[in-house]
């Protein structure tokens, strides 16, 4: 039986662009944000795993690792492709987080990022630092960033202009740079920004 155009190929005109694949929970927002920085290089691909038409959404650290094997194994990654994990922490205990970083550390070029609580966390520094917020959790911040984009919605261009404040914020933020598990409130997605960035220069800050 011949495999399922999942809508990747290989060649024309991005055969010496880098892949990037992006296996995160979260349907629209980094979906959206994601593919925005996809569309402003041609030095770099990225494909965000997501659900397939008829396919049953189980936003659990499992099924995101038995995602990822299933994409890698079906389109043979090559050895200098990137795979990474841009999870929450907030809904997930200790155990099922260790599962996704202890794989991603026995595999080459297979990463973690995760948001504490939420990947909102991310997209708020942006725009300001969160010693800002007033927000105590993932809902109040959700909440916080709706008012703060209000009139103009989600829009992942407005976010991603504004891209290098945001790796600059969270890098200043980030309490333990050498440990996988960020502190409240801290995120670890700017790591994915930077290796993007080895290779885009700066054209992914010019929408």
């Amino acid at each position: 039986m011949p495999r399922k155009n999942r809508g990747y190929k290989r060649g024309e005109p991005f055969r010496d662009s880098r892949l990037f694949v992006i296996a995160c929970e979260g349907v629209r927002r980094e979906k959206e944000y994601f593919y925005e920085i996809h569309r402003r290089s041609r030095r770099i691909r990225i494909k965000v795993l997501e659900p397939q038409e008829h396919e049953e959404w189980k936003p659990a650290p499992k099924w995101l690792l038995d995602k990822a094997m299933s994409f890698v194994k079906e389109f043979e990654l090559k050895d200098d492709d990137f795979l990474w994990f841009v999870m929450d922490i907030d809904r997930w205990e200790q155990q099922q987080i260790t599962l996704i970083e202890s794989t991603c550390s026995a595999r080459n070029n297979w990463h973690l990022a995760l948001s504490n609580p939420c990947f909102e966390v991310w997209l708020f520094m942006h725009i300001k630092d969160l010693k800002d917020s007033k927000a105590t959790n993932c809902k109040e911040l959700k909440r916080e960033l709706h008012e703060i984009t209000k009139g103009r919605g989600y829009n992942p261009k407005d976010f991603v202009n504004q891209l290098q404040h945001a790796v600059t914020r969270a890098k200043n933020t980030d309490s333990n740079k050498d440990y996988y598990l960020p502190g409240k409130n801290q995120t670890k997605v700017y790591l994915l920004i930077e290796q993007i960035m080895e290779f885009t220069g700066d054209d992914i800050l010019v929408g």
